[in-house]
């Protein structure tokens, strides 16, 4: 592209068509707007390897910090500039999908959905969200059981006790 200009460039030079600082001008502008055009797609590239970083591959240390791994099977649903959504098979019971947000290209926090069996009708499910410390403090999981409308935090233990009692494989 920087060679096409150019030829331009000294061909409207050449030519002697327009004032010289016309042509400058013109020439500057198309390299501004084709330079930040190049800008904006090596920041998405850079902002996609992030979010590639996250994925499957860090599944080895999503086990390590007892979080919610990516399963196998799953395929990227949404990608947006900086988060990315993970799903699994519809309207199963258990882990369903994974919401992962980066800021500044470190992983800021993820959160994973769960369905449980319904009962009476009503609808259960379980979300478990994990906040990625900055700097040199400890991450942080939290866990919500929700029966229909109504959401509450739970422990840890609570949630194991869950899954047992639902049957529902842990993932993490």
């Amino acid at each position: 592209m920087f060679l096409i200009l150019s030829g331009i460039f000294y061909t409207r030079i050449k030519k002697k068509e327009e004032n010289i600082w016309r042509n400058i001008m013109f020439l500057c502008l198309l390299y501004a707007y084709f330079g930040y055009t190049a800008y904006q797609e090596i920041t998405k590239f850079n902002r996609n390897v992030s979010l590639d970083k996250f994925g499957k591959a860090f599944n080895y240390r999503r086990q390590s910090l007892g979080i919610p791994i990516i399963p196998a099977d799953w395929t990227i649903e949404n990608r947006g500039s900086f988060s990315v959504n993970w799903k699994g098979k519809k309207d199963i019971i258990g882990h369903t999908s994974k919401h992962i947000s980066i800021d500044s290209y470190t992983a800021d926090y993820e959160m994973d959905w769960y369905n449980l069996k319904p009962i009476d009708s009503i609808k259960r499910s379980m979300k478990i969200r994990t906040e990625y410390a900055k700097g040199k403090g400890k991450d942080s999981i939290f866990y919500y059981f929700a029966v229909g409308d109504s959401t509450r935090t739970i422990s840890r233990k609570q949630a194991d006790s869950i899954f047992n009692a639902e049957k529902i494989k842990k993932d993490y």
